[in-house]
């Protein structure tokens, strides 16, 4: 698969998830949350300072057949900024025709649901 249709699928999945979000978060406006362009480095999706007191997300999406869970966390991970505000890193992941999964620590899920 050529590069840029790899990069064309990574975007629509970070839309997708940015739609999701703001369905669930009817208080938040399309401008609260930005796809970054590929190949920037750091989260694929940008929060306002409106969203990160709501979400507390850095999200790393990934668009694969076959994905290094692992590998994709860590990158994940690697985008978290300490600046003493909460930070959760957070994997949205899919593939051709499934649903969008997420990952996360356990102990950052259940502080979420607390």
């Amino acid at each position: 698969m050529l590069t840029s249709s790899c990069k064309a699928k990574g975007q629509k999945l970070s839309k997708a998830v940015k739609e999701l979000i703001l369905e669930h978060f009817p208080d938040l406006s399309d401008g609260d949350i930005n796809v970054v362009p590929s190949g920037v480095t750091g989260p694929d999706l940008w929060l306002s300072p409106k969203a990160q007191e709501k979400l507390w997300l850095v999200i790393e999406c990934k668009m694969q057949e076959s994905l290094s869970i692992w590998k994709a966390f860590e990158q994940a991970k690697s985008h978290v900024v300490e600046n003493g505000k909460p930070q959760i890193p957070t994997l949205f992941y899919s593939r051709n025709r499934s649903e969008i999964m997420v990952s996360l620590r356990a102990r950052d899920f259940l502080k979420m649901i607390s």
